[in-house]
């Protein structure tokens, strides 16, 4: 098997919440995050946007397992939900699914059909019109 690059988010403490500390923290390139699941507790944390931004981008997109450094320790996680401004685009929040191993995880993998043929021409779409 081929060793793979490690992907790191830098995170830090959290320890303000609201609105307005929101907006402050996204204004310094960082995104409100909590990291949550396996044995720990929850963490507030904040996030490098750019960073989170580029791995949902990527081609395994929020499946993608990363470290997450916060205060000298690696833990790996990966994201299980965001918000993302519908105007702007931009990253608003980010929640971080710790991840052990021998646990079970649950996430969405999403798949393309090609090559239906027949099986689209002759389908009924009659019952998809809303």
């Amino acid at each position: 098997m081929a060793q793979q690059n490690k992907i790191v988010v830098e995170a830090a403490a959290r320890d303000t919440r609201g609105k307005n500390e929101a907006r402050r923290l996204r204004q310094t390139g960082k995104v409100p995050a909590v990291l949550y699941g396996g044995k720990g507790g929850a963490l507030a944390l904040a996030v490098n946007a750019k960073q989170v931004s580029a791995i949902l981008r990527s081609e395994t997109g929020h499946n993608t397992l990363f470290q997450v450094d916060f205060a000298g320790k690696h833990e790996p996680a990966i994201v299980k939900d965001w918000l993302v401004d519908p105007l702007s685009g931009r990253l608003l929040h980010v929640d971080l699914l710790r991840v052990r191993a021998g646990e079970k995880v649950k996430i969405d993998a999403g798949y393309v059909q090609k090559n239906v043929g027949d099986l689209a021409k002759n389908a009924d779409l009659s019952r998809f019109i809303l």
